[in-house]
């Protein structure tokens, strides 16, 4: 499940702004995932919360992408970032004015479960290309008999 989280200072993202952003973002995703599985997190900071090199910076906006080990090759993603993420976020971004910064996380995939349901990446890969096609994901029992 790709997971974004966007920091922006108060009032520099309107909704409109985030609607566009988000539909982007999963856009992206959709050509290889779920688009339920995209979640996107917008966290307005308010005024004098962002530092930067320890001074105070309105005009700076911190985003990760946080991805399950192997569910992106990690070259891709990095281009991906550079090319069409980007695009995505510069007219809300670089257009404006504001300073980013980009973080990318890998973490290990039996450390997630989305709503109550195991991730698909523990299965083998027929079985996952067949769920991406359908747009399912398998539920997993929690209990040990």
């Amino acid at each position: 499940m790709p997971f974004n989280r966007w920091y922006y200072p108060a009032g520099s993202l309107s909704q409109g702004d985030k609607d566009a952003i988000a539909k982007g973002i999963t856009d992206i995703y959709a050509e290889k995932y779920p688009r339920h599985s995209t979640l996107v997190i917008f966290i307005e900071l308010p005024a004098g919360n962002i530092f930067v090199g320890g001074e105070k910076n309105e005009r700076f906006h911190r985003i990760t992408l946080q991805h399950m080990s192997g569910s992106y090759d990690v070259r891709t993603l990095e281009n991906d970032v550079r090319v069409r993420f980007r695009e995505v976020w510069k007219p809300y971004v670089d257009d404006r004015g504001f300073g980013f910064e980009l973080q990318i996380e890998e973490i290990p995939a039996p450390q997630i479960s989305f709503h109550n349901y195991m991730t698909h990446h523990i299965l083998a890969e027929p079985l996952f290309e067949d769920m991406i096609k359908q747009d399912e994901i398998f539920p997993v029992s929690l209990r040990r008999d």
